[in-house]
C-alpha cells in the first residue's frame, strides 16, 4: 500500500546522475497533491413522533437508516414498540469541505418481512452546527418526516388541519475542534502529511 508521494516520486525525483541539462532541470517541478479537511460529522438519533404504520394497532419494529455519500449507519430497533419510538443511539460519519452533501434519514418499519420506509427527511450537511469546544453539545431539534414521494415538494411543519405531522428528534453536528486531517502531500522524497 503506497501513498500519493510514493505514486508520483518517479516523476518528481531527479538524481544527479540524469541526462537533462541545467536550463531544463530548473522547469521541472514535484507533483503537489492537496487533500481535504476530514471532520467527524456526528448524529444524535433520539426519537420520533406521530409515526403512521402501513398495519393499524400493530407494535411497530423501528430503526433509523441513514445515509451520506457512500457511508451508511442504521440505528438498532426502538425497544419501545408503538408510534413514538425512542432509540437515543450517536453515530458517528466522515465529513469534508466544503459540506455539498445530503444526509438522508429515514425510518423504517422492520417487522412484516419486508421493510418500509414511514417517514425521510434531506439534510444539507453545510446547515449542521459546528462545534469548536466540546464541553458543550448543540440542541437537539425537531425535523418534519415527508412520505418517500413527497420529501422534495412539501415543507411546511403542519398538515392543512394544522395537526402536527410525522417528526424526528435529533442533535446533528460537526465536530470542527476536532478536526481529522490537514491537507498537503507533497510527491518528492515519500512523506508529507496527509
Amino acid at each position: 500500500m503506497g501513498t500519493q508521494a510514493d505514486e508520483a516520486f518517479p516523476e518528481a525525483w531527479h538524481s544527479d546522475s540524469h541526462s537533462m541539462n541545467q536550463t531544463s532541470l530548473a522547469d521541472t517541478r514535484s507533483k503537489v497533491y492537496f487533500s481535504p479537511k476530514l471532520y467527524y460529522l456526528r448524529v444524535h438519533v433520539i426519537a420520533a413522533q406521530d409515526l403512521v404504520p402501513s398495519e393499524k394497532g400493530r407494535n411497530l419494529e423501528t430503526s433509523v437508516r441513514i445515509k451520506l455519500g457512500d457511508q451508511g449507519r442504521v440505528t438498532r430497533n426502538s425497544p419501545i414498540k408503538h408510534i413514538n419510538p425512542e432509540w437515543n443511539e450517536e453515530l458517528m460519519f466522515i465529513a469534508y469541505e466544503p459540506f455539498d452533501e445530503y444526509m438522508v434519514f429515514s425510518v423504517v418499519e422492520t417487522g412484516g418481512g419486508q421493510d418500509e420506509v414511514l417517514g425521510m427527511l434531506m439534510k444539507p450537511v453545510r446547515e449542521f452546527k459546528h462545534r469548536l469546544e466540546t464541553s458543550k453539545l448543540p440542541d437537539a431539534e425537531w425535523f418534519s418526516l415527508y412520505k418517500p414521494y413527497v420529501a422534495e415538494e412539501e415543507s411546511d411543519m403542519h398538515r392543512k388541519d394544522g395537526t402536527f405531522r410525522t417528526r424526528i428528534y435529533l442533535r446533528l453536528w460537526i465536530d470542527a475542534g476536532e478536526m481529522m486531517g490537514v491537507g498537503v502531500g507533497v510527491g518528492v522524497g515519500g512523506g508529507g502529511e496527509i
